[in-house]
């Protein structure tokens, strides 16, 4: 399909669109617009909600988006995730070509905080390589109407999120999640001897109050309340 928005290249974009099954809406994550759109100096869209998640690749030019009050820049061969329930716009100052899909799902709204809380709305793939191919993948699968299964589709979904969301494929802002990674790692194999807060700070260099602050942040727990839950989860499965 067409665009009917101002300031597109129509010969140069497509667009696709996808309606889930009840059960599929219900069960698995789901694309419902996926397309290609050469953006033309002047373009913008502004939307008070629009029931999706949008992520979006610019593979040329750059676009400048707003969401929900918050300005950024999204330039050659960055990601950019929007949440569209809330207020959004997005703009093109130069040619610009970008590849999108607007997806949804039981989980999606967990995948979206989870990775902007850890990567921010805007973030760089040191290897676009795999969610590139998978974005791809699904734009090409709905172009030529083929008939993908509702399980697939959500595979493919949660594949292309998972890149977004795993720290060996993304570009970090800081290393504090690779250095809780590692305390996660002490914590797995030395549970069951005594460990104290100050020796995981130590670990990973950092102070103990940042390290307290920095763990909760990435875990959702306290250092003490995650060793707990760690043992009273090895002492349930012996007892079985």
């Amino acid at each position: 399909m067409k665009p009917a928005e101002d300031n597109i290249d129509l010969e140069r974009s497509d667009f696709y669109v996808h309606a889930p099954t009840t059960v599929g809406e219900r069960t698995f994550f789901y694309v419902l617009r996926a397309g290609v759109f050469s953006y033309q100096p002047g373009y913008e869209v502004y939307r008070a909600s629009f029931n999706s998640f949008l992520l979006m690749h610019v593979l040329s030019g750059s676009l400048t988006a707003d969401l929900d009050g918050t300005r950024l820049e999204v330039r050659q061969g960055q990601f950019c995730l929007v949440d569209c329930y809330a207020p959004h716009s997005y703009s093109a100052a130069v040619r610009s070509r970008v590849a999108w899909m607007h997806f949804d799902g039981p989980d999606a709204r967990a995948y979206y905080r989870y990775i902007v809380a850890r990567r921010g709305n805007v973030f760089t793939l040191p290897n676009p390589d795999i969610a590139d191919r998978v974005l791809s993948t699904l734009i090409d699968a709905m172009a030529r109407s083929r008939v993908v299964s509702e399980p697939e589709m959500g595979r493919q979904v949660v594949t292309l999120l998972t890149q977004l969301a795993d720290d060996r494929y993304v570009t970090r802002r800081n290393d504090a999640p690779r250095a809780i990674e590692e305390a996660l790692s002490y914590i797995s194999s030395h549970f069951a001897q005594q460990i104290t807060v100050p020796q995981l700070a130590a670990r990973t260099y950092m102070s103990e109050y940042h390290f307290i602050r920095v763990f909760n942040k990435e875990v959702g727990l306290t250092p003490h309340a995650y060793i707990t839950r760690m043992r009273v989860h090895t002492a349930e499965y012996m007892l079985v």
